[in-house]
């Protein structure tokens, strides 16, 4: 049985001795970079959004026509009592004392810009770098870290 492995290994031994490397066809890589490349080209997905400009367009329109049905049409002839109705007019009083109470709130809170403009230098500083940085990525890298 040792005789037989023994030949085998010989012979084995003897053919991979005889064997030459086998060469690739001269052009064997260019061709083969210019298939790949052709793949990646063609593997190239372009995204679109899933709501078209078209429909944003639409459906902002569709919102404003609900929002001026709903406040400029008279619906008295429903025979409907607005404070029935849960419309309340010191509900928009609230609104207001509201929103006014904001607008003050970021009034007090960016009235140091009046005594100084450094801060304000150096907020516009920074928000233009951090903007510049994401065009120059996306130009280049066609990625974006921050955004």
């Amino acid at each position: 049985m040792k005789e037989k492995v023994n030949n085998i290994d010989f012979f084995i031994s003897s053919l991979v001795r005889k064997s030459t490397r086998e060469k690739a066809p001269a052009g064997f890589t260019d061709n083969l970079m210019k298939r790949i490349e052709t793949e990646v080209e063609q593997e190239t997905v372009t995204s679109q959004p899933l709501v078209s400009r078209n429909m944003w367009i639409l459906i902002i329109a569709g919102f404003a026509v609900v929002i001026s049905l709903v406040f400029f049409i008279d619906w008295s002839f429903l025979g409907l009592n607005i404070s029935s109705a849960g419309f309340d007019v010191q509900y928009f009083e609230n609104l207001i004392v509201y929103f006014k109470s904001t607008v003050e709130w970021l009034t007090f809170f960016f009235a140091f810009f009046t005594s100084s403009s450094l801060p304000a230098i150096i907020a516009v500083g920074i928000i233009s770098l951090l903007i510049i940085d994401k065009i120059l990525r996306r130009f280049t890298l066609h990625k974006t870290y921050l955004f």
